[in-house]
């Protein structure tokens, strides 16, 4: 069952990931808004008899992870839910990070008709940025920031939630998969630009602050004859 496409980022619903398919190419006709390849990620379905999972994990730098999985289906009902929180010091100084996931699905399945309501979020709130190092620099500590790193506190933050139901249904002529999604990336980060650059009026600022809502609908029929030696497939 294809899952919802996440454009835009892929970092939130790949940590429960069940596969990660790369197609090179110009796969448009087939995936949307993708002029040179397409990343799908397919995550897994609610099983019965239900479960529940929980694994974690440490290494160096303190970095450490923890998630929870836990899903269940009745029938033709089913649902599951995730969360993961991850964080590291970094191994640089001004490296620390942070990262939180929520993921849920709710699935729907009975003969010749199949639906998914596909909810994910990120928040990666004050990601550290410690620049790159000169020669010098590494030589004498790779460890080390930037001394403009440090300087003007170089960060970032996003935060993403998205939305999106999937519904298929096969019949004799075709598959008919109709897909609707929405969601918001928020990014604001903060760079290393020194105070007089921004006072010059061409200037953009030291600050990035997005605010980026999307939504997108794609309905398409497509059809395949067994042992043919093509498909098709028409779509909006």
């Amino acid at each position: 069952t294809h899952d919802l496409a996440h454009r835009g980022s892929t970092s939130g619903i790949a940590a429960f990931a069940r596969r990660i398919e790369v197609l090179r190419g110009p796969f448009s006709v087939s995936y949307g808004n993708a002029s040179g390849g397409v990343v799908q990620v397919f995550t897994d379905d609610p099983a019965s008899p239900g479960s529940v999972r929980v694994t974690g994990a440490i290494g160096a730098d303190a970095s450490r992870r923890i998630s929870i999985e836990a899903n269940d289906r009745h029938d033709a009902f089913g649902g599951l839910v995730g969360a993961q929180h991850f964080a590291t010091e970094g191994f640089r100084t001004h490296s620390a990070a942070e990262r939180n996931l929520v993921h849920g699905k709710l699935a729907f399945g009975a003969g010749a008709t199949r639906a998914s309501l596909v909810l994910d979020t990120l928040d990666a709130p004050h990601a550290q940025d410690p620049l790159g190092l000169d020669r010098a620099q590494f030589q004498q500590d790779p460890t080390q920031a930037s001394p403009a790193a440090l300087r003007f506190n170089t960060r970032k933050s996003v935060e993403q939630r998205q939305l999106g139901a999937v519904v298929e249904h096969d019949a004799s002529s075709g598959t008919l998969r109709a897909m609707l999604y929405g969601g918001r990336r928020d990014i604001e980060q903060f760079l290393a630009v020194p105070v007089a650059t921004q006072g010059n009026p061409l200037s953009s600022g030291g600050v990035v602050d997005l605010r980026a809502p999307y939504a997108g609908v794609d309905v398409r029929w497509s059809h395949e004859d067994a042992g043919a030696a093509f498909a098709w497939v028409a779509g909006l």
